[in-house]
């Protein structure tokens, strides 16, 4: 038996790529509400553009932002998904979790154990490994979690693109793919690398255990 791994395009921006998302079979898009992130949006762009994206599962990304504010904007922008995107502690993410989905991501840095607090492992719906530098395009050893023993639905990220991720997924078998930078061109969303990394995703399916 097979399935198909699901996709995640982040740092949607325009209402453009929006369309692109949906059109091309995207399960998640997340929009980023990080302040110092270049791909940020404002809360009244989000809304447009989860309008836009439905039925996309649209996850709101944030970085150690204030409960309240998290709060806030999924209310705004009707978020029924949060990305936890830096050192949050685990109450928040225990009281987030009792109101939405929450992804937890887990940086992972080459040659350092992969650390997971047990309260991401217990409250979170799924974590998302990354890059120790997200947003950059930076790829990691895969196989540092091919031996991961962990009973949460997982998302890879960092540094995949259409080149890559059909091989990603084949050696690393996750739940889902998250991309940002690998559907950019010169910095920018760009609907052909959008549909791209999308199909080829989809193409290669994931065998269960």
């Amino acid at each position: 038996m097979s399935v198909q791994v699901q996709v995640k395009l982040c740092g949607l921006r325009t209402a453009a790529s929006a369309r692109a998302a949906r059109e091309a079979g995207a399960d998640f898009a997340g929009l980023n509400f990080v302040p110092t992130s270049r791909r940020r949006v404002d809360v009244e762009r989000a809304a447009a553009l989860a309008k836009r994206l439905a039925p996309v599962k649209v996850v709101g990304v944030f970085a150690n932002a204030p409960l309240a504010e998290i709060r806030a904007v999924a209310q705004a922008v009707g978020l029924e998904w949060v990305q936890l995107h830096g050192q949050e502690p685990e109450p928040v993410v225990e009281a987030l979790a009792r109101e939405y989905a929450v992804i937890k991501a887990i940086p992972v840095e080459n040659g350092r154990p992969i650390t997971i607090l047990p309260g991401y492992l217990r409250w979170a719906t799924a974590l998302l490994f990354d890059g120790a530098r997200p947003g950059q395009g930076e790829t990691f050893t895969w196989s540092s979690l091919t031996q991961l023993q962990v009973e949460k639905p997982f998302f890879l990220a960092g540094g995949l693109t259409p080149e890559n991720v059909g091989h990603a997924i084949r050696t690393v078998r996750p739940f889902g793919v998250d991309t940002a930078s690998g559907i950019e061109l010169d910095g920018k969303e760009n609907d052909g690398r959008i549909r791209a990394f999308v199909s080829e995703a989809k193409r290669t399916l994931m065998e269960h255990p």
